[in-house]
C-alpha cells in the first residue's frame, strides 16, 4: 500500500509559523465491475471463502494432478467486508474492498507449486509472476489434500465444506491444520495453504452481508 504526503503550512494567532505533515494511504479498493472482470477472465473464483466461479475447471486440475498429470491452474481468492464489525472500523476500512489475491497452482507431475501472480492491466499477459517485487515467493508442496466435514457445532453459518489443502504431510487431518491454526504456541501450526474452499450454506445465511454496529 502505497502512501501519499501533504504538508500544510498555517500561522497561529501569535503569529508563528508552523508546518504540518500528514501521511495517508490512499484507498486500495477494486473498482466496480472488477469481480465479474476477474470471471471472465477465466479464473477459480474464491469469493469470501467459497468458490463462486470455475469449480468444473478446479475439478478437472484435480483429476488431471490425481492421474499424475501435469497441470496448472490460476485461482482469484476475492474479498469484500463481510460479518458484524464496528462502525468506526467500517468507515475507516471501506474504501479498501473489494481486495483480491491471485495465484497460479502448478503440478509437474510429482510436486505442487503455488506462486502469487500480480494483475497487470493494459498487458498482453495480464496476471504475472513478477519477481522483482514484495511479493517474490514460490512454496512448493508434496500433497493436495481433500477434506470434507460437517459443521462443528449447531451454531456454525454452514452445513458442510469442501477444502483442498497443500500440505507436505499425506497423514495430516483438517483437525491437525484446526488445532495449530488456533494453538497459542509458537511454531505449533502446520504448514499448509488452501487453495479451494467450497461451503454448503444454512438456509437464511448470506456470506457476503456485513453488519455494521456499536461497540
Amino acid at each position: 500500500m502505497s502512501k501519499e504526503s501533504i504538508i500544510f503550512n498555517y500561522d497561529n494567532e501569535n503569529g508563528c509559523k508552523f508546518e504540518s505533515l500528514i501521511e495517508y494511504a490512499p484507498a486500495t479498493g477494486l473498482p466496480e465491475g472488477s469481480l465479474d472482470e476477474i470471471i471472465n477472465d477465466g479464473l477459480v473464483v474464491i469469493k469470501n471463502g467459497s468458490v463462486i466461479s470455475g469449480e468444473d475447471k478446479w475439478l478437472e486440475f484435480v483429476k488431471k494432478a490425481e492421474a499424475n498429470e501435469p497441470a496448472e491452474i490460476r485461482i482469484a481468492h476475492y474479498f469484500t467486508l463481510t460479518g458484524r464489525m464496528a462502525k468506526n472500523l467500517y468507515e475507516l476500512t471501506k474504501m479498501d474492498y473489494p481486495i483480491a489475491y491471485f495465484h497460479q497452482l502448478k503440478y509437474d507431475g510429482k510436486n505442487y507449486i503455488y506462486t502469487p501472480l500480480q494483475k497487470v492491466e493494459g498487458s498482453e499477459e495480464k496476471y504475472v509472476f513478477r519477481p522483482d517485487d514484495e511479493y517474490d515467493w514460490e512454496e512448493t508442496y508434496k500433497y493436495l489434500k481433500h477434506y470434507t466435514e460437517s459443521a462443528p457445532s449447531d451454531t456454525a453459518l454452514f452445513n458442510t465444506f469442501d477444502k483442498y489443502v497443500l500440505v507436505n504431510d499425506d497423514t495430516i487431518t483438517w483437525e491437525d491444520i484446526w488445532n495449530g491454526m488456533i494453538s497459542s504456541e509458537f511454531g505449533a501450526g502446520v504448514k499448509h495453504a488452501e487453495v479451494f474452499n467450497k461451503y454448503d450454506y444454512k438456509d437464511g445465511v448470506d456470506p457476503d452481508e456485513v453488519i455494521p454496529v456499536d461497540i
